[in-house]
């Protein structure tokens, strides 16, 4: 069974911010949905994680991410989909941060060559339309780091989804995809990546 996996945070994993049980039900979560619609012929795996920036090469980060791409048998699909937190945890938001380390992380998976296809997903605008000026500076910046993961992934020849364009309604904090958006979110997830993989072949 071929697998896909899913690597991101708190919006990989489900995260209900209005606090009812820390995560939304199965039925809403987009990666459980986007796992109903296709064949079962694959496994979708959530590897999301409340609080996860995008990792560093070093020490237990690097070591969770060859885990996940050493030990995982018919691993056939990596979506990547962090930088959000790397903005939003800050008192003065900067996208090159992210974007550093997505530089890095890219062309040291691509080199394990292990027959796993890469796709890098740009990750929901923070605060879109704010009217706020201390929330104007994440908007901006997490504007910005769309833009550069669109020239990652040419950079890096990896596939590239661009979630920073889809309207998708959002919770109240600005942040987290609201139940209704997490089905949205398939519905956009499912499109986008029938266009890159054939899951019926």
């Amino acid at each position: 069974m071929r697998k896909i996996v899913f690597y991101g945070d708190s919006n990989t994993y489900g995260f209900d911010p209005r606090g009812y049980g820390g995560r939304y039900p199965a039925v809403f979560r987009w990666v459980d949905r986007f796992a109903s619609e296709i064949p079962d012929s694959w496994e979708v795996i959530n590897c999301g994680m409340n609080g996860r920036q995008v990792p560093r090469l070093v020490g237990y980060e690097q070591e969770y991410v060859d885990t996940l791409t050493e030990r995982m048998e018919d691993l056939a699909v990596l979506v990547i989909m962090l930088g959000t937190n790397d903005i939003l945890l800050t008192m003065e938001p900067d996208a090159d941060r992210p974007i550093r380390k997505m530089d890095a992380l890219l062309p040291y998976l691509k080199e394990k060559d292990k027959g796993f296809r890469i796709v890098l997903v740009a990750p929901m605008i923070l605060f879109p339309g704010t009217e706020e000026p201390d929330l104007a500076a994440f908007e901006e910046e997490s504007i910005r780091l769309a833009g550069a993961y669109r020239e990652l992934a040419k950079k890096h020849q990896t596939d590239f989804v661009d979630a920073s364009r889809w309207d998708v309604e959002l919770a109240y904090d600005g942040v987290h995809i609201s139940e209704q958006g997490n089905v949205q979110f398939a519905e956009y997830m499912r499109e986008a990546l029938g266009n890159i993989i054939d899951f019926e072949e």
